[in-house]
C-alpha cells in the first residue's frame, strides 16, 4: 500500500512499481540493457498456506502450493519468482512473484515480452533477451519472431531437430577453434514452423571428459554388478550337473 498524502493509500502492483523504479535508475546511472537475462526461481517454504475464496479470487494474490523444486523438496509449498537483470552489473530490472506451480513455458514468455515493451523506445538500441531452454517451444518462439523480439536461448536435447544436428554433428571434420582449443563450434541456419533460428552447436573438451568420466562410471557400476551376480551364482549347489543349467538367472 503506498499513499500520496496522509491518510490517503492506493493498493500498487508490485510488477508495475519495481518496473518503473528500475527504468528511473538505469537511465540516471546510464546502465545498458542491450543484453537482458531473464530466469526464474523457487522458494520453498514451510506451513499449510491455505487460501480462503477471497484471496483466490484477488489476480495479484499468489497461489504458495506444490510445483517443481529447484531446492529439490517437493515435500514443502512454495511460490515462484520471475527477474530479469542486466548483463552488465546483473541490475535487476523486472521482479514478478508467480504462483508455485507455474510453467516456465508461459512466465519466461510473458516476461521477456513485458521487459520487451518496457525497454523499446525510439532511440534504443535492440535488446537480446537471453533464456535458458525452459522458454524454448515452437509457439513461444512464433510469438518472439513475430513481435520482433531478439532473443537467445538454448534448444532441448529432447527435441527432435536438436538431436538429428547432434547425431550429425559427430561426424563432422569442419570446426571453428578456440584459441586454447578448448572449444570447437559451428553454425547452422535451421529452418523451422516458427522461422529461420541460427543454431550454435558448441564442443568443449571439459564436457567430453565428463561424458568419458560418468560413461567409466556406468561401465565400472555395471562390471561390478555383473560380478556380484556371477560370485552368487558360482556359490550355489545343484544336485546334478543338468539342474545348474537350467537354473533361473535373471539379469536386469
Amino acid at each position: 500500500m503506498f499513499g500520496p498524502g496522509p491518510g490517503l493509500a492506493v493498493r500498487a502492483c508490485p510488477t508495475h512499481l519495481f518496473a518503473g523504479i528500475a527504468t528511473q535508475a538505469r537511465k540516471i546511472f546510464g546502465v545498458s540493457a542491450r543484453q537482458v537475462h531473464v530466469d526464474t526461481t523457487s522458494f520453498a517454504v514451510s506451513g499449510s498456506y491455505e487460501i480462503d475464496e477471497q484471496q483466490e479470487s484477488e489476480a495479484d494474490v499468489v497461489a504458495i502450493t506444490y510445483g517443481y523444486s529447484r531446492d529439490h523438496r517437493e515435500d514443502l509449498k512454495q511460490w515462484m519468482l520471475a527477474l530479469a537483470t542486466t548483463k552488465e552489473g546483473d541490475i535487476p530490472l523486472f521482479l514478478q512473484p508467480l504462483d508455485g506451480n507455474s510453467s516456465d513455458k508461459v512466465t519466461l514468455a510473458s516476461a521477456v515480452e513485458a521487459l520487451h515493451e518496457q525497454l523499446r523506445t525510439p532511440d534504443s538500441d535492440p535488446n537480446f533477451f537471453v533464456a535458458d531452454s525452459g522458454v524454448y517451444s515452437k509457439a513461444n518462439m512464433r510469438r518472439f519472431n513475430e513481435a520482433k523480439i531478439r532473443w537467445i536461448s538454448r534448444v532441448p536435447e529432447t527435441s527432435t531437430q536438436a538431436k538429428a544436428v547432434v547425431e550429425a554433428a559427430a561426424t563432422r571434420t569442419e570446426w571453428h577453434d578456440s584459441a586454447d582449443g578448448q572449444t570447437h563450434w559451428f553454425t547452422q541456419t535451421m529452418t523451422l514452423p516458427q522461422g529461420q533460428e541460427r543454431w550454435v552447436i558448441v564442443r568443449t573438451s571439459q564436457a567430453e571428459a565428463r561424458v568419458q568420466a560418468t560413461l567409466r562410471r556406468q561401465v565400472e557400476k555395471t562390471e561390478h554388478t555383473w560380478k556380484q551376480k556371477l560370485w552368487h551364482l558360482s556359490n550355489q549347489h545343484f544336485a546334478r550337473r543338468g539342474l545348474m543349467c537350467r537354473a533361473p538367472w535373471h539379469a536386469s
